[in-house]
């Protein structure tokens, strides 16, 4: 009371008081019958109730009077008239009603006229933008409990109303979820922005629009199967084609319309993809139980195959309310890859004499590769990338996949490496036949061809002393070269690791079906001899198994009765097995003669360890035979297959490395030999060193020597022609004084004119890599021809290799470190790197000026002193595993890890026995030596390595 005297004082003023016992008095005195006076203002018990009362009097006048309008005349979406308007904010202005109330109860009354239908859902977006506009000059958090709670249930109801209505369209629509109705009541939900229906109502409502959707799709789905299966008579891969792009079709539709979900657990298009994709994926099951005949059929299936794909993508893209999609139709079409696979293994026999017969073998690019090679592994790419494109969802069958054609490549691999052979071979064979006439410079060396003639007539072997290359073999080189560099970017496209961890493996066979893969190497032979005691004989190797079929063949090693191989075959076998090692000596004509045989167990429990072992077969003759034996179980992986593709590779390219080398070969012994040492030693005599030779009648000799028919008249002719070109009429005294350096190195310019001759056609055709490949062989080549000439082979047996004197020795260096230099070339690129000159075995080489002329009791004690550091690396040397050579990286990997090794971890332990050789009485500890070597390496095999077998 007092604060409204303060407000308005003139209720202090007022002297109207009467008793308040004349009732009638008083209301008299009111005055209310006189107009414009009314001092006091109506206030209804309860206002909420009576202003609600008068909201839905109103709205029920008004929609009455609506009703006799004409249809074209514009109404208010607020449906009442402005009178009544007024009227309703007036009396909220008297009763005290605040905004929020008025805006919750007007949206409700238009909701509950919206559930009757006597006004459209416009009016309901209308009431609910009034109080989007009422909460804009007043929070909801100044809204009375009331008020609040008051929204919360008239907004509870329109959403109810609203989602109602599309659940009702959907039932009662002509054309389901693609009505008019539908579409709109859709458009009327979804414009309330809007989503949370997690109220029990609503959530029934979701379930019953969900399974609404779900049941016409179903519907639409047969109906539009159902005429198409009435044209194609059956379930063909045709008809699901067909079926796909309809589906495909009618969900990009339904995107177009409804590219937002419903609620957060409605979605037309989702709902619609999920029910139509997993009818069509058992159809797609029925067409592909017919497996498809030829190839048009099999592309048609994998047409199939990717569309189905496609479909589950869209599937799981439109999967956003609901569990994405978890069909597997891959089985379906597993038959199909299976039979492709097979297919394509048939066709792979073909691809390598494919490639070959449009080959001319001339490079494509400088120093590169020729067509073969390309088109050989555009097939490879061509298979490979099909498979992985199928993006097969099982990574472990996708694994098996890829297995299958990784072993398809390797015997595809393993046939062009075969012919690349017989054709290289065939090159190499033809020699200066097919040769023209060479320059000047190379006519320095036709002199030592001459002496190559006349070993000739007197062992009756044919011998290409001096081989001149033809570009063709060295295209050759450079394919097999190339092939490997395409093997590794297929073993990354084909993600061969990754697939590795895949078991593809069969059930484990019983173990007498096991496989197992033999490597082995066929190092070396001693101690071969003929009848005739003045030939060398000219040996070979067959390796046969016990009923005689042949599995591995050596190349021809001429005039040596210590052959070095160094061949490497794999031998397959099942179990344990005896293999026959026979040494022939090859003759021109007629049956080869028989120099030895031995014989050879294999058995895979004696290599379990995985260890390459030594063994030293003694023949039946004389002499022995060495051999470098490994195993590894064979297995069915990808891994495996990369490998053994790889190691087809590097053998086929040793081989034709070895093959260049081995042409070279007869003028490296000819040329670096005691009898070119002692040339070195005798004096000039009365010869003029510096006449020059007379080739065209020193070769006119040689001619006329062939015609002869008397072999002792030809070859003093021959002799005779070779002293006249020479300018050595007969034998002379020796030498005063010791040779100078450039006698030295004049006695081997023969063979830098032949190296000099040939390097223009390997340059410039050889690949880098190749003709690194080549130098470096030669270069090795050279040390073994050199250090034959110092040492003999490492054997227990005795040797009657006489020890070189001083000045020999130091001719035999100086040879060596003169073809370094010349090899280097001064460390121009053409050069062969300085690391690879000098070598391990290089330096053994030269080491052994330090050793060659101690007592024989002090090298036995430093020989001892040597193993102590040399016996645990040998008996923990790894085998080279093909899985060590899968591809370049691990290759790569393992030669860097070879090179870390010491360089002479048991330093010049082996130099000193071979010394040891050419002494006498050391026979024995030379044998005890060997086997501790032996024995160290059987009792201690490499640990953590045991036979995997799949």
């Amino acid at each position: 009371m007092l604060l409204m005297m303060q407000a308005n004082p003139a209720l202090v003023k007022s002297t109207d008081r009467q008793s308040n016992g004349d009732l009638a008095s008083r209301v008299d005195g009111l005055k209310l019958d006189e107009p414009g006076f009314s001092p006091f203002t109506y206030v209804p018990p309860d206002p909420r109730a009576t202003y609600r009362g008068l909201v839905n009097r109103c709205l029920d006048w008004d929609l009455e009077i609506l009703k006799t309008l004409p249809e074209d005349v514009d109404v208010s979406l607020g449906v009442l008239s402005p009178e009544h308007v007024a009227l309703l904010g007036e009396c909220a202005i008297r009763w005290r009603l605040p905004p929020s109330f008025r805006a919750w109860v007007f949206l409700d009354a238009i909701v509950d006229r919206c559930e009757k239908g006597d006004v459209p859902v416009a009016c309901v977006h209308e009431a609910s933008a009034m109080v989007g506009k009422v909460q804009i000059d007043m929070p909801m958090v100044s809204w009375a409990k009331s008020d609040r709670e008051g929204l919360d249930a008239a907004l509870l109801r329109r959403d109810i109303c609203l989602l109602a209505a599309v659940d009702s369209a959907l039932a009662y629509g002509a054309n389901g979820y693609h009505s008019p109705d539908f579409l709109e009541a859709v458009s009327d939900w979804l414009a309330l922005d809007y989503r949370d229906t997690s109220h029990s109502t609503l959530s029934q409502l979701n379930t019953s629009i969900v399974e609404r959707i779900r049941i016409q799709a179903y519907k639409s789905y047969i109906e539009e199967a159902g005429e198409r299966l009435e044209r194609e008579g059956s379930k063909t891969r045709a008809f699901a084609m067909d079926m796909a792009v309809w589906v495909e079709k009618e969900v990009k539709k339904l995107n177009k319309r409804f590219g937002d979900p419903i609620t957060d657990k409605v979605d037309v298009v989702s709902t619609v993809v999920q029910q139509m994709l997993s009818i069509w994926f058992r159809d797609v099951e029925d067409a592909m139980e017919l497996p498809p005949k030829g190839e048009d059929q099999m592309e048609e299936a994998f047409v199939l195959y990717r569309k189905a794909q496609k479909l589950l993508d869209m599937g799981t893209a439109f999967s956003r309310c609901v569990e994405p999609m978890h069909i597997s139709f891959a089985p379906a079409f597993s038959p199909v890859v299976h039979q492709w696979l097979d297919l394509t293994a048939l066709k792979t026999r073909q691809w390598a004499d494919q490639a070959l017969a449009v080959d001319n073998f001339e490079p494509t690019s400088e120093n590169g590769p020729s067509s073969s090679v390309t088109d050989l592994f555009d097939s490879f790419r061509s298979a490979s990338t099909f498979i992985m494109e199928l993006n097969w969802p099982d990574e472990g069958e996708l694994a098996y996949f890829a297995t299958r054609l990784a072993k398809t490549f390797s015997l595809s691999i393993n046939d062009y490496c075969s012919k690349m052979e017989q054709l290289f071979a065939y090159d190499m064979s033809q020699g200066d036949a097919v040769q023209p006439a060479q320059t000047a410079a190379k006519q320095k060396a036709w002199i030592e061809k001459a002496k190559s003639t006349l070993a000739s007539l007197q062992g009756e072997r044919k011998i290409q002393a001096f081989f001149n290359f033809t570009p063709a073999s060295c295209v050759k080189l450079n394919n097999i070269e190339a092939a490997r560099q395409q093997l590794d970017k297929l073993y990354e496209v084909m993600r061969v690791d990754d697939l590795a961890a895949y078991d593809t493996s069969q059930p484990l066979p019983s173990p007498d079906q096991q496989h197992y893969l033999f490597t082995v190497k066929i190092v070396l032979a001693e101690g071969l001899a003929l009848d005739s005691p003045n030939k060398l004989p000219d040996s070979f190797v067959i390796l046969s198994d016990e009923h005689g079929n042949r599995y591995a063949k050596t190349r021809t090693i001429y005039d040596d009765a210590d052959p070095r191989w160094d061949e490497t075959f794999d031998i397959p076998v099942k179990g344990n097995a005896w293999f026959m090692a026979t040494i022939r000596h090859r003759q021109m004509t007629g049956k080869h003669d028989l120099l030895g045989r031995a014989y050879l167990r294999l058995d895979p429990n004696q290599f379990a360890d995985l260890i390459s072992k030594d063994v030293l077969l003694p023949l039946d003759t004389r002499g022995h035979l060495l051999l470098r034996i490994s195993m590894e179980g064979e297995r069915d992986d990808i891994q495996f297959h990369f490998g053994r593709a790889f190691r087809w590779l590097k053998r086929t390219e040793s081989d034709m490395v070895r093959t260049f080398v081995d042409k070279m070969t007869p003028v490296l012994r000819d040329t670096l030999s005691r009898a070119a040492i002692k040339s070195v030693l005798k004096p000039s005599g009365t010869a003029l060193p510096n006449l020059p030779i007379d080739y065209n009648e020193a070769l006119g000799k040689i001619s006329a020597a062939y015609r002869s028919v008397d072999y002792n008249e030809a070859l003093g002719k021959l002799t005779s022609a070779y002293r006249s070109a020479m300018g050595e009429s007969s034998p002379s005294v020796p030498r005063k004084r010791p040779p100078t350096d450039a006698e030295i190195e004049s006695a081997i310019h023969p063979l830098f004119d032949y190296l000099d001759a040939n390097n223009h056609t390997l340059a410039s055709t050889l690949s880098r890599d190749a003709m690194q490949s080549v130098m470096a062989k030669l270069w090795k080549q050279i040390l073994m021809t050199i250090e034959a000439l110092i040492v003999p082979p490492l054997s227990d047996k005795p040797s009657h290799m006489r020890a070189l004197s001083d000045g020999e020795l130091d001719i035999a260096l100086k040879w060596l470190k003169f073809l370094r230099d010349f090899f280097y070339v001064g460390g121009d690129e053409s050069g062969v790197p300085l690391a690879t000159l000098q070598n391990a075995k290089f330096n053994e080489i030269l080491s052994v000026r330090i050793y060659y002329d101690w007592k024989t009791d002090d090298l036995m004690e430093e020989c001892i002193r040597g193993f102590q550091s040399t016996l645990k690396y040998r008996a923990t040397k790894p085998s080279k595993s093909l899985l060590s050579q899968r591809n370049l990286g691990t290759i790569r990997a393992r030669k860097s890890a070879k090179k870390a090794m010491p360089a002479n971890a048991g330093g010049n332990t082996e130099m000193i026995m071979r010394i040891l050789r050419m002494r006498s009485g050391t026979q024995e500890f030379l044998a005890q030596q060997l086997q501790t070597i032996s024995v160290v390496k059987l009792e201690n095999p490499k640990k953590g390595k045991s036979l995997t077998r799949r």
